[in-house]
């Protein structure tokens, strides 16, 4: 298999990580890339670059910030000026590093400013695996705080977060989803992280998202989403592509009259959310 191939078979793949995490990682692939690219010059090089970033944008449809920041580290590789190949493959990567080291700082005011709206001794309930909510109990950690976490099966990504968040001294508990209604009447505040937000607010995250969020409106508690602004993006749910994966995650295969849906994302709507957290500040719904 061809390295290009490889690297966008470990991106589709990837299970772990979450989008941030995941875009960072497809920076750090086309710096490697650069390297092992034979071109004749600079033009043929970017032409080369561009069509792998396009495979590496369209391996996870369901994740802006792959398309974002690829896209981002693109355009500024196309204007660039005439460098020898050398040359050019040094700005490229150093271009990829910034763009990684943004990424990373954005993580960590997202955070900073998700921690203003938390109180101490507060009970909070997240879902899924994100690194700008773990960044955020991170900071939050000697507050008190106490956290609820339903598994988020298929893959059981929560309960790998409450390990983790157990690990750090913080109370944790795990819950099916199934026990989300019955918990949410003991917590104070849910915050979760986002896969992509679209340009009217609606969040796309991993499926379940759009019922913890339902549950926390009916319950009259504070929903709160959490992210770099990396992951804004232009499209409207009209054009969104949610990811489906493998129906035998779920223990099943498909047979005569017997189907599998396993949808890895759902969209919570904007007027299910309390606020919409970046490293650029707070926006509450009004």
């Amino acid at each position: 298999m061809d390295i290009r191939e490889q690297y966008i078979q470990e991106i589709i793949r990837n299970r772990e990580s979450g989008a941030s995490e995941l875009a960072r990682r497809c920076l750090e692939i086309v710096t490697d890339i650069i390297w092992k690219i034979q071109a004749d010059g600079v033009g043929d090089m970017k032409r080369e670059i561009e069509e792998f970033v396009h495979a590496l944008q369209a391996a996870r449809p369901s994740m802006s910030p792959i398309r974002n920041l690829l896209q981002t580290w693109l355009k500024n590789l196309q204007s660039l000026p005439t460098f020898t190949l050398q040359e050019f493959r040094l700005e490229a990567m150093r271009t990829a590093e910034n763009l990684i080291d943004h990424s990373r700082r954005a993580v960590t005011d997202a955070a900073t400013n998700a921690k203003d709206l938390i109180k101490p001794d507060s009970r909070i309930m997240t879902y899924s695996f994100s690194s700008t909510i773990l960044a955020l109990f991170k900071q939050l950690k000697k507050s008190g705080i106490r956290i609820v976490i339903p598994e988020s099966r298929p893959l059981c990504e929560g309960t790998r977060l409450a390990e983790t968040t157990a690990k750090m001294g913080i109370e944790t508990t795990v819950i099916t989803e199934s026990q989300i209604g019955l918990s949410m009447a003991n917590i104070d505040f849910v915050v979760v992280g986002a896969d992509t937000v679209l340009k009217n607010g609606d969040v796309v995250n991993k499926a379940g998202t759009s019922l913890l969020a339902l549950a926390a409106r009916s319950a009259g508690v504070p929903f709160y989403v959490a992210f770099e602004q990396f992951k804004q993006s232009q499209e409207n749910e009209k054009n969104l592509v949610l990811e489906n994966m493998a129906a035998s995650e779920l223990g099943l295969s498909e047979q005569e009259n017997l189907h599998v849906l396993n949808y890895y994302f759902d969209v919570t709507p904007a007027a299910n959310i309390t606020a919409w957290i970046t490293e650029e500040g707070v926006r509450l719904n009004k």
